[in-house]
């Protein structure tokens, strides 16, 4: 008599540029009426997620928590035996390890940042840091308001995750109150390109803007002050 044992092992990946720790996510295999219970935990890589289960059931793979500014990646669930890459197929999210075999199941979470800057025009005698900027989220999911001071250049204060094509509303503010300055453009950067050449900023339409999966977007603000009024000569 052979007794052969299945494994299924659960394992969570954050792409770039996330930099949540892949424990934040609860990940799960549901089994099936009368199957031994799935593996469920949260991963790490000295806390694995796995479980002896039975050969042929088909178990529901799904995971729970994480930061609202994660997605799950297109791609989805994949699993392979352990140790290759012999793919094991999946129908509706639910796997069936075969007898005696030892499987694991990946699901990968990506988010996106954002970074807001701040440019003034020259001799305009305005300075960056008198400056607010906000990004607001729309409603739908918690997500929290970004707010950076005003800077040229980008910094852990300025840049922020955000939620993969969610609308985010972009905006500024003078802290003083009392700076008269006008709002010459909201700019996007090239990707892949110095932000310090204004030749590689283009002007945006909306402030209502969405960051794709993966991507980092920088925008900035550009300001100038209101010219003085010049009273006509009247001879009185």
């Amino acid at each position: 008599t052979v007794t052969c044992t299945q494994k299924l092992n659960l394992v969570k990946v954050v792409a770039a540029p996330g930099t949540e720790k892949p424990s934040a996510w609860t990940l799960e295999a549901t089994a099936p009426s009368g199957a031994l219970a799935g593996p469920k935990g949260s991963y790490s890589a000295s806390t694995p997620v796995t479980a002896n289960v039975t050969a042929d059931a088909a178990y529901s793979l799904k995971e729970s928590g994480g930061p609202a500014t994660y997605v799950p990646a297109s791609s989805g669930w994949q699993c392979v035996l352990t140790g290759t890459t012999t793919a094991v197929p999946l129908t509706d999210a639910r796997v069936k390890v075969g007898l005696g075999k030892d499987v694991t199941c990946r699901t990968t979470n990506v988010t996106a940042k954002l970074t807001l800057l701040k440019k003034t025009a020259d001799g305009s005698g305005l300075e960056p840091g008198t400056f607010t900027l906000t990004g607001t989220p729309a409603a739908g999911f918690t997500l929290a308001t970004l707010q950076a001071e005003g800077d040229t250049a980008a910094s852990a204060a300025n840049t922020f995750e955000v939620r993969p094509a969610h609308t985010y509303s972009l905006a500024e503010s003078d802290d003083s109150g009392t700076i008269a300055y006008r709002n010459l453009a909201l700019q996007k950067l090239k990707p892949g390109t110095d932000p310090a050449v204004d030749a590689n900023w283009e002007n945006v339409g909306s402030a209502e803007i969405q960051v794709t999966a993966g991507e980092h977007a920088t925008y900035r603000f550009v300001n100038d002050k209101v010219p003085a009024v010049v009273l006509p000569l009247t001879g009185g």
